[in-house]
């Protein structure tokens, strides 16, 4: 898929149509938006611009026919350029609306049209500009030749103020007209045609970087404004004052550059006001947009994302933020996914770089616990009612094994080997490996009531519990590693497990996980026994099912 198709999915679905609801103007006028923008800020440079000629059309028109025939072409020239702003603009958007329609139906547009729009949509201000400043230098050349064909003599003030004030003010139309259109674009188009971001994928492509729209403001506020009037003076010295009428009074001279020089500093100042304030809108929004979604990601929420509109700084920046809270939801889908299979606090470990082999020595309580008459009951069952079962039964044994502070270190087929005190150390190991046996030997209550509800086989489970010295840590290769716990404890746990179908009771722990606590669970002694394969004896006791009991004070130091 090229760089510029339109993904599909969920992820895109989601900001096709945040982008598109930002957009609360409907399409008929979003479609003349910008050409009546152009003509308004046209219209009122035009108003300010007459104002100034208001004031030396009694020095610059060498008679009364060349003022009205100046008045009638300015006014039919004005009327043809809206027309065609209007053309144009309504032409040259066209492929930037179908592609927004097609959108707003939830479709998909076509990657050629999508393309076109994207480009379009990114290079407006840039075109508009360019066809405002093409108009404008033609209306300087234009106006004086016509006039010198029609009624001449063109006085030099005419030639002279025609040229460079209008040169000056021109900039300062092209100028609001860029911001303005970008500002439009950057506002309703560009978020619904780049949902994900990165305009600089687009080939062709036209933005400003931030330094250079900050040169544009300044010299907007700044520049334009001191030239304006410095050229404003010296016209008035070297050239209006040379032909104007000798009966002209000093006071008359006097008002007359008082006036002119508020009419320029007002034109001015409404014309740089408009600029900064488009700058400012275009700057705000690109940077609320990031610290909006900094903001969710310092909180955890990483369901925001940043709407890139521009291929600046801050669009960079923008796309690195998105790229950002991308990567940090697929490292909590890791770490959520590795949670699944190891410890949390390994899962810390292993982020944290801590993977060296080898092990330590930890006092530590271990629970084995196996289903009986396994095989048989799988021989009768289907394979896939058998894992849904098995499936259904881990959950709710693990559960019961966390919630009391243990770590499930691995499934061995129907088995469950379970750590209490590693890798996270622990001083009431015991206690927390006698309540997780009875939470289990519970949850195997609920679990068995389920599946008579159902019409299944119930369970039967044996849990044997012992405490002693482990090494505990990564043992394997280099290439694959495995955390687990070796052992005396291991061996013995897994022989009092099989020691409860002899017994005929579901729990048996030895007097090294129960002693401190003979006065808390209530328990059967099963006497001292020998387990198989070790020398030395242990002495066993059956837990009762029915709980701790609520007034059994804990052990000094447990």
């Amino acid at each position: 898929m090229s760089l510029l198709a339109v993904p599909a999915g969920p992820l895109y679905n989601g900001r096709r149509q945040t982008a598109m609801r930002t957009s609360r103007i409907s399409p008929a006028f979003l479609r003349v938006l910008n050409p009546l923008l152009i003509v308004g800020i046209a219209t009122a440079s035009f108003l300010l611009l007459g104002a100034y000629f208001a004031e030396t059309d009694r020095f610059i028109y060498s008679s009364d026919a060349q003022r009205a025939l100046d008045n009638l072409l300015a006014l039919g020239f004005l009327l043809a350029t809206f027309a065609l702003y209007f053309a144009i603009g309504l032409a040259y958007e066209r492929p930037v609306h179908r592609a927004l329609s097609a959108l707003r139906r939830d479709e998909t547009p076509p990657e050629t049209l999508l393309a076109l729009a994207r480009l379009r949509a990114m290079n407006a201000p840039l075109v508009y500009a360019s066809f405002t400043a093409v108009a404008w230098l033609f209306s300087m050349m234009f106006f004086p030749f016509v006039l010198s064909m029609a009624c001449p003599p063109v006085l030099r003030s005419y030639w002279l103020t025609g040229i460079l004030i209008g040169f000056f003010i021109g900039a300062f139309l092209l100028f609001l007209i860029y911001f303005a259109v970008s500002l439009v674009s950057r506002s309703f188009f560009l978020p619904a045609l780049f949902p994900l971001g990165h305009l600089d994928s687009q080939a062709g492509g036209h933005s400003l970087s931030v330094r250079a729209r900050l040169h544009l403001v300044f010299l907007a506020i700044c520049v334009l404004p001191l030239l304006l009037n410095l050229v404003n003076t010296i016209i008035w010295r070297r050239v209006i004052l040379e032909e104007a009428p000798q009966a002209l009074t000093a006071e008359g001279m006097a008002e007359y550059a008082v006036s002119q020089s508020a009419y320029l500093s007002f034109f001015s100042f409404c014309m740089g006001l408009a600029i900064i304030v488009c700058f400012g809108l275009e700057m705000r929004k690109g940077l609320r947009a990031i610290t909006g979604a900094v903001e969710a990601v310092h909180r955890g929420d990483l369901g925001r994302h940043v709407a890139v509109t521009s291929r600046d700084e801050i669009g960079l920046l923008g796309d690195r933020v998105n790229e950002m809270i991308i990567g940090l939801r697929e490292r909590k889908r890791i770490i959520e996914a590795f949670n699944r299979y190891v410890d949390r606090t390994l899962t810390k470990q292993v982020l944290a770089g801590d993977l060296s082999m080898g092990g330590i020595q930890l006092e530590v309580s271990i629970i084995f616990s196996d289903i009986r008459g396994y095989t048989a009951l799988s021989e009768g069952m289907e394979p896939a009612r058998m894992v849904a079962m098995l499936n259904r039964y881990f959950t709710l044994m693990a559960s019961a094994i966390e919630e009391s502070g243990g770590a499930v270190n691995k499934f061995i087929g129907d088995a469950i080997l379970a750590v209490f005190g590693a890798p996270e150390p622990r001083t009431d190991h015991r206690d927390r490996a006698l309540r997780a046996a009875l939470a289990m030997h519970r949850a195997l209550g609920a679990f068995n009531a389920e599946q008579r509800e159902d019409g299944l086989p119930e369970l039967c489970i044996g849990i044997g519990i012992h405490s002693g010295l482990v090494l505990a840590g990564n043992i394997g290769t280099a290439n694959k590693i495995e955390y687990t716990v070796i052992g005396d404890p291991v061996n013995v746990a897994q022989r009092l497990e099989a020691m409860t179908v002899e017994k005929g009771v579901p729990i048996i722990c030895s007097g090294a996980t129960l002693g401190p606590y003979k006065q808390r669970y209530p328990h059967e002694p099963l006497g001292i026994v020998r387990v198989k394969g070790r020398t030395e004896t242990v002495d066993v006791y059956a837990l009762t099912t029915a709980g701790p009991r609520a007034a059994g004070p804990p052990p000094a130091g447990g």
